[in-house]
C-alpha cells in the first residue's frame, strides 16, 4: 500500500471543509491540530487524527486524507508525495429476488400442567402442515441433542400435527416428569433426509414447555390416628399451582390412584404446596402420592387422576411402631 491508504477524504479549498469524496461533510470549517485522540461524539463526524495533524496550514497546503496503515491514525498530504493505496468496493450485490422459507417461527413459549396429556396449541410459521413433529429435550438441552425428555410421554416425541395447518401436537401418554422449562424443537420428514424418529433430527428450535409440576420422589412420614400435613416441594422457578393429591391405594400412581386409600378421610386433598388430612384412620403402610394439577370444569376427578403419576411418597405408620 505504500506510505497509506487514501481514505476518500480531502480539503475542499472552495467550500472551506474537510469531506469525503460524494462531498459529504466532516468539518464546517478548518480545524486545529488533534491530541491524538478519537473523535466520537454522537451527531458528529468520526474523525480519529494523529497527534498534531492535520499539519498543513493553511489546509489547501496538504488537502489529502490519509490513514497511515500501521497506527491507523489519519494524516494530511500533499498532493503526489506518497504512494497511496486506495480502498475500493470491489462489486454491487445484485438483488435477484426473495427466499421463503418454510418453517416455524421462534420463540413460541408453552405452559402446560403435569401430571396430564401433553398438548400444545397455537404453533406458527410459514407453510406448516399436517405430519409435522415436535420433540420435548430434557432440561438444558438444545435442538440437535439426542436427548429427548422421555418422562413427558411418548420418548419425548410428539405424535405428528393432525391439523392441515400443522399448528397442533399432543404426546402419548402422560407428563410424569419435574417441573421446569424443556427446548421444543421442530422437524419435517423428508425421503432420503430424515424420518424425524430420533430427538437428535430435530435441528430446529420453536420455543419452549413450562411444565408445570413439583418436585418428584419427595418422601414424608405420617401417624396414624393424627392429621397429616404435607409441604410439597416445587423446582426453583416454577411456582406451585393449584392441585390435588390423591393417596393411591396400591403401590403405585395410575388408573388405582384415582380410588383414595382407606382411612384417608375427603378424598384427594386440594392445595398449592400444603395438603392435609383428618386425623387418618389409615393402617401402617408405603403408599404412593399422586399429585394433578386442579382438573378444569369439565373435567372430573377420576380423569385427572389417570394422569397424575408424579410418585412422591408418604409413608403411613401405625401407632404400634413406635
Amino acid at each position: 500500500c505504500g506510505h497509506g491508504i487514501w481514505l476518500g477524504g480531502r480539503w475542499d479549498g472552495t467550500e472551506n471543509r474537510w469531506e469525503w469524496e460524494d462531498s459529504t461533510q466532516i468539518t464546517a470549517g478548518p480545524i486545529g491540530k488533534s491530541d491524538g485522540s478519537p473523535l466520537i461524539i454522537p451527531s458528529r463526524p468520526f474523525m480519529n487524527w494523529e497527534a498534531g495533524q492535520p499539519s498543513g496550514a493553511p489546509h489547501d497546503l496538504e488537502p489529502l486524507m490519509y490513514m497511515e496503515v500501521q497506527g491507523g491514525k489519519w494524516h494530511d498530504s500533499q498532493p503526489n508525495r506518497y504512494r497511496l493505496g486506495i480502498v475500493c468496493k470491489e462489486s454491487e450485490p445484485l438483488p435477484t429476488g426473495t427466499l421463503l422459507l418454510e418453517g416455524p417461527y421462534a420463540g413460541h413459549n408453552f405452559t402446560v400442567p403435569a401430571g396430564r396429556p401433553l398438548q400444545v396449541r397455537g404453533l406458527l410459521g410459514i407453510g406448516l402442515r399436517d405430519s409435522d413433529h415436535l420433540v420435548a429435550l430434557e432440561r438444558g438441552e438444545s435442538c440437535g441433542s439426542p436427548h429427548g425428555a422421555t418422562a413427558l410421554g411418548g420418548e419425548g416425541l410428539s405424535i405428528p400435527s393432525s391439523v392441515h395447518d400443522g399448528s397442533e401436537f399432543s404426546w402419548p401418554g402422560e407428563a410424569l416428569a419435574v417441573g421446569g422449562v424443556y427446548a421444543l424443537c421442530w422437524c419435517r420428514k423428508k425421503e432420503s433426509l430424515t424420518d424425524c424418529r430420533h430427538p437428535e433430527d430435530f435441528l430446529v428450535p420453536v420455543g419452549s414447555i413450562f411444565l408445570q409440576g413439583p418436585l418428584l420422589e419427595q418422601r414424608f412420614v405420617c401417624r396414624s390416628g393424627e392429621r397429616c400435613v404435607l409441604q410439597l416441594a416445587w423446582p426453583e422457578g416454577v411456582t406451585p399451582i393449584a392441585g390435588l393429591l390423591s393417596v393411591a391405594r396400591g403401590g403405585r400412581c395410575g388408573e388405582a390412584g384415582a380410588e383414595e386409600a382407606e382411612g384417608f378421610p375427603g378424598g384427594p386433598a386440594a392445595g398449592l404446596d400444603h395438603f392435609e388430612w383428618r386425623p387418618l384412620r389409615a393402617t401402617g403402610a408405603t403408599r404412593a402420592l399422586c399429585w394433578c394439577a386442579t382438573p378444569v370444569a369439565h373435567d372430573s376427578w377420576e380423569d385427572s387422576n389417570s394422569s397424575a403419576a408424579l410418585e412422591p411418597h408418604v409413608a403411613c405408620s401405625s401407632p404400634s411402631d413406635f
